[in-house]
């Protein structure tokens, strides 16, 4: 059986999650979109924010 993940933004959070998603390896196919065309992430709207992430 397939499973799929779609991780809507591109930014800190979704590869991240993709990142982890990929290591538990429970789906077979990971798609991350992004609206904006080429790396802005939060740097570019905030000025810099930090996302504490914990790991197993």
């Amino acid at each position: 059986m397939t499973h799929r993940l779609l991780i809507i933004g591109g930014g800190i959070q979704g590869m991240m999650s993709a990142s982890d998603a990929a290591k538990a390896g429970a789906f077979s196919e990971i798609i991350v979109t992004e609206q904006a065309f080429g790396p802005i992430g939060a740097l570019h709207y905030s000025g810099g924010v930090h996302f504490p992430y914990l790991t197993r």
